[in-house]
């Protein structure tokens, strides 16, 4: 009866009309670091490598190109994980770049004695690197009236086309485990 209110009470949380995908990746779950910090060393074995590569919008002029790999590993007698994630992600015409380089540690506490509730907590630390080329765009300043004209000048005034930022975030990722069949996990980072 108790997992019968735990099956309503996820139903009634869980948004019905939802449709979107992550900027990034169509399987969101195969990159756990870049999800949640929470996610570090929650597998079953002692070291996990993940990589992701996707090459989208073949049709524009500069294809988006995005490059995830990680890894993270257990130190079993602590019960704490740790791990590094880079990311690399290129758009556009004006090749806008995302260059991230996160370290994440993760605490996993039983809440049980079987083991069977089990909560994760983790944070992350990085570097996030941003940059564009703006000579690559085009202005509306740059048309004649009669057509466009690149070699006219944009008139745009841009601050600075690079930037870089340290970057946190912490997350927790619950996990309920019946079997080895049956599981529920839920998460939030931020």
């Amino acid at each position: 009866m108790r997992n019968a209110w735990l099956y309503c009470f996820l139903l009634m949380i869980v948004p019905f009309g939802g449709n979107s995908q992550d900027i990034h990746w169509s399987h969101v779950n195969r990159q756990p670091l870049y999800q949640n910090p929470g996610n570090t060393g929650l597998f079953v074995g002692d070291i996990r490598i993940t990589g992701n590569y996707k090459d989208q919008w073949r049709q524009v002029s500069v294809p988006f190109s995005t490059f995830a790999i990680a890894g993270d590993a257990k130190w079993k007698a602590k019960d704490l994980s740790g791990g590094l994630l880079f990311f690399y992600d290129q758009v556009g015409d004006g090749t806008f770049k995302t260059i991230e380089l996160q370290g994440s540690l993760a605490k996993q506490l039983k809440l049980s004695s079987d083991s069977m509730h089990c909560l994760s907590v983790g944070l992350q630390f990085g570097m996030n690197h941003r940059q564009m080329n703006t000579n690559a765009f085009y202005f509306d300043n740059q048309f004649n009236g009669i057509n466009f004209d690149p070699t006219l000048p944009s008139n745009e005034v841009f601050a600075n086309d690079a930037r870089t930022n340290i970057s946190a975030a912490t997350g927790a990722v619950y996990s309920w485990n019946r079997s080895a069949n049956e599981k529920l996990t839920a998460g939030i980072a931020g």
